[in-house]
């Protein structure tokens, strides 16, 4: 830093002064976003799993009246939904965690 005109001497952040040099931190993204996708893959399957029980669900429902539930929105489209999109999210936060780090490669 000296080289390029910084004088040591005249600054005043407390790590100059202490004559400590300034440690890198980690931060949140430098996650694997590998962990994220596998993250993803899992809620996504179980939102599958959860949307296959409601649509077999439906087509008992269809075969015998009986069988029906009241409430027109069930638990299992309800989970599926959530754990869809949670995917989506994970899914996402991975793709943008890979372009950071390809970007700092570069």
């Amino acid at each position: 830093m000296e080289k390029s005109g910084f004088d040591i001497d005249n600054c005043m952040c407390e790590s100059c002064r202490d004559g400590i040099a300034v440690k890198q931190s980690k931060t949140l993204t430098s996650r694997d976003y590998s962990s994220l996708y596998k993250i993803a893959t899992i809620l996504f399957t179980i939102s599958l799993i959860a949307f296959i029980v409601w649509v077999l669900d439906g087509v008992a429902c269809i075969e015998d009246s009986s069988t029906c539930s009241s409430n027109p929105i069930s638990l299992s489209l309800s989970l599926s939904l959530i754990f869809f999109y949670s995917s989506i999210f994970y899914f996402i936060k991975g793709l943008s965690i890979q372009k950071r780090n390809k970007q700092k490669i570069k």
